[in-house]
């Protein structure tokens, strides 16, 4: 299973320091789903999570 969504998304949680568990509760999924989708176990979220992932994964500042 290509694993490119869930090695994006970890990137982005580690940037901004969150645990596994801290993205998932602010998603409302179970961090072993989260960490299976991550390393590319489970199929990436369907379109309904894309909004809140959106809206959820935190943004770096850049300036």
């Amino acid at each position: 299973m290509n694993s490119q969504f869930g090695q994006y998304i970890r990137r982005k949680r580690r940037e901004v320091g969150w645990s596994l568990r801290q993205l998932a509760d602010a998603l409302g999924c179970s961090h072993v789903y989260l960490g299976e989708v991550e390393r590319g176990v489970r199929a990436p979220f369907g379109e309904k999570w894309w909004p809140r992932l959106a809206e959820t994964l935190p943004r770096r500042n850049y300036r």
